[in-house]
């Protein structure tokens, strides 16, 4: 994740490292988590990262201060999101939708797991059941509450492993060796 002219990285080791993009050297190193890091995420002089410690922490951006923990309990953090105002948590069992203002967990989409994407007001998610499946939200509302499944998409026979967008077109690949193009039908 980069902000200004620094990248921001994680890995199994639990430390979140700031890097200069010029001299590709790491500027500053903190302890993040207790576990390994699985996600970052920068906006808003904020950092996020997700854990297998099941917790999601906020950082200050210029000092890579903790600010803030996420508590995630029954659930690692594999991915991390910002929809509007609100950051998505992303684990094997659920994805969880905090108010990134008060710091509240707000709503628990419960049978859907990482990976995650949104794109143009719309949230896929893998299904927790049925992880070769991605199920599609209309999320382009402000309430979390009211966000609707619109859509199923199947067409993997593992489980889906990342989500991107492409030249308007969600790429799915999966455990099964494949990579599925959807593309949204006018």
């Amino acid at each position: 994740q980069m902000e200004d002219s620094r990248l921001f990285s994680v890995d199994d080791s639990a430390l979140l490292r700031a890097w200069d993009v010029e001299t590709g050297t790491c500027i500053q190193s903190t302890p993040g988590h207790e576990l390994g890091i699985k996600a970052v995420i920068a906006r808003d002089q904020q950092i996020i990262t997700g854990s297998l410690d099941m917790s999601a922490r906020i950082w200050d951006v210029r000092t890579l201060e903790h600010v803030a923990t996420l508590d995630c309990i029954g659930d690692s953090v594999m991915a991390l999101d910002f929809v509007q105002d609100w950051v998505l948590c992303a684990g094997t069992n659920s994805v969880k939708v905090w108010d990134i203002t008060t710091r509240r967990l707000y709503r628990v989409l419960d049978g859907c797991r990482w990976p995650i994407l949104f794109q143009d007001g719309l949230l896929y998610c893998a299904i927790h059941d049925s992880a070769q499946d991605i199920k599609v939200f209309d999320a382009s509302h402000v309430d979390p509450k009211n966000w609707k499944v619109l859509d199923l998409l199947k067409g993997h026979s593992a489980d889906v492993t990342a989500l991107e967008w492409f030249n308007g077109t969600l790429c799915s690949a999966s455990v099964d060796k494949t990579i599925k193009l959807w593309r949204a039908e006018p």
